[in-house]
């Protein structure tokens, strides 16, 4: 641990509106804060290239950032969370299922996200692993990382907005169910405690106009509440909300959150809550609203709290063969040893095989001669076994004699069209045979038959219309008739 944070630990907490920056040292006074920057930017609209280039620069030259461990928060605007429960209790392999029992639910390609999940509640053979899943779009992952490796930052770890923050509030707190509102420009990332966890989390866009602002937070937050009870109808109610972000200082949004929540409000000051020291020349540029999720980022790290992390498959980090490069070359020389013995293994198992197929043939041949003594093996048994007994079954109901060129549908469009709905005709029967088509049905009069016969003789899908059959019924109220079609 000493080494992997011997260079300080940096937090960076990107936003749409800015970033923000902690340089933390763990050392024999403890943690404290060494550095901390946070760049507004001029236009909040659209986070731009330049934009965020230029004010990760600018934090690079301010803060003695070269090799310190850094962790990345980020605004994706393309996030996907859901719960998920899976009848598996090992990492990997739930790992290895995931893509396929997300990929109906997602609304992008599984192949174009990268995944993540944390493990609510470890499953067992009676009850099945509870997740927490999210995922990103790479496209938007990797604008990200390109900007970050530019201005000399490569991220060991890239995660969501607000989510440190809040798990180490639910972590130092495990006895408190609260809801955590990480409020930005543009959204609102909400994360649910209960049991020393976060349970459940869920995001929604906030209105521009600072009229709407409030009650648009107080109206996400309310519809939060509904759906956790929904998903966890037999957990405790939240007993607090706690506000944290620049958008938390909205006019009027305590008190008509607490009205209409009927639930107290604290705001969040990270400092005060770990008692984590902050360097006296500090003091006066720290904001709690603009830093403190910055700063959770490098706390979790130094007590070993696991979140989301995005750097994995195409975007893992590529210094880790370096760190380890003694001990991969040790694995691989007994990697080497291990396939020799292998292929030694493999060797011997297809001596075996063989020997197995061989005999298997044998079998087989003694069966086919045994079921078709009149027939003479001239290529493979099986195949020419499936093909006598496939020679065996009766015909299929389209069999090779009656394909015809003219298509089914169209067959039956024409008799749809030819036949006009106001015709008082009920057809009870239509079988399609080699070469002809036979309707069998009832009818209000024989004139009916005739001019059904003739409507539908004007098809040049069929050669042939004749009335095989026209009878009143029993009741003498229906004429029943069957016409046979000669196709063309």
């Amino acid at each position: 641990m000493i080494h992997k944070f011997s260079r300080g630990i940096l937090g960076l907490d990107i936003r749409s509106d800015g970033v923000s920056a902690v340089l933390m040292k763990t050392g024999m006074k403890g943690i404290v804060i060494e550095d901390s920057a946070h760049i507004r930017f001029s236009n909040t609209e659209n986070l731009e290239e330049k934009t965020l280039s230029e004010a990760l620069s600018s934090i690079a030259s301010q803060m003695d950032v070269a090799g310190a461990y850094c962790i990345a928060a980020l605004p994706f605007t393309r996030l996907s969370i859901r719960t998920l429960a899976v009848p598996f209790m090992d990492t990997k392999k739930i790992r290895q299922i995931l893509p396929y029992e997300l990929e109906p639910a997602l609304p992008l390609p599984v192949d174009d996200q990268t995944i993540d999940f944390i493990l609510l509640e470890k499953g067992n053979k009676d009850q099945a692993s509870e997740l927490l899943i999210a995922s990103v779009e790479q496209k938007e992952l990797k604008f990200y990382l390109d900007q970050l490796k530019s201005a000399g930052m490569d991220p060991e770890v890239m995660t969501l907005n607000g989510h440190a923050a809040a798990a180490a509030i639910a972590e130092r707190s495990p006895g408190e169910n609260f809801i955590f509102a990480d409020i930005g420009r543009k959204k609102v990332m909400v994360f649910v405690a209960a049991d020393g966890k976060i349970q459940f989390i869920r995001s929604f866009p906030i209105p521009y106009e600072t009229a709407r602002r409030a009650a648009g937070i107080t109206t996400g937050l309310f519809h939060t509440i509904l759906a956790r009870e929904e998903h966890y109808p037999d957990k405790p109610l939240p007993d607090k909300i706690i506000l944290s972000g620049r958008g938390s200082n909205e006019p009027d949004l305590p008190r008509l959150l607490e009205y209409q929540l009927n639930l107290p409000i604290h705001f969040m000051n990270f400092v005060k809550e770990t008692e984590i020291g902050l360097m006296e020349s500090l003091g006066p540029s720290w904001v709690p609203m603009d830093m403190d999720n910055a700063l959770a980022l490098c706390y979790c790290e130094t007590q070993g709290l696991k979140g989301f992390n995005f750097r994995k498959d195409s975007f893992a980090h590529r210094k880790f063969w370096m760190d380890h490069k003694a001990d991969f070359i040790r694995t691989g020389l007994l990697a080497g040893l291990v396939l020799v013995l292998l292929l030694l293994g493999s060797f011997t198992e297809t001596l075996i095989l063989e020997r197995q197929m061989a005999a298997a043939n044998h079998e087989l041949m003694a069966v086919f001669k045994s079921t078709f003594p009149d027939r003479t093996v001239t290529h493979a048994p099986l195949e020419q076994m499936k093909a006598e007994l496939q020679s065996k079954k009766s015909p299929s109901l389209f069999s090779d004699d009656m394909k015809t060129d003219i298509r089914t549908i169209d067959m039956l469009n024409d008799i749809s069209v030819l036949i006009p709905n106001n015709l008082d005709i009920k057809v009870t029967k239509l079988v399609y045979g080699p070469g002809t088509v036979l309707i069998s049905g009832n009818t209000k009069t024989f004139n009916t038959v005739d001019d059904m016969k003739t409507r539908l003789e004007k098809s040049v899908l069929f050669k042939g219309v004749t009335i095989a059959s026209a009878n009143l019924n029993r009741s003498g109220d229906r004429v029943e008739f069957k016409l046979k079609i000669d196709l063309s």
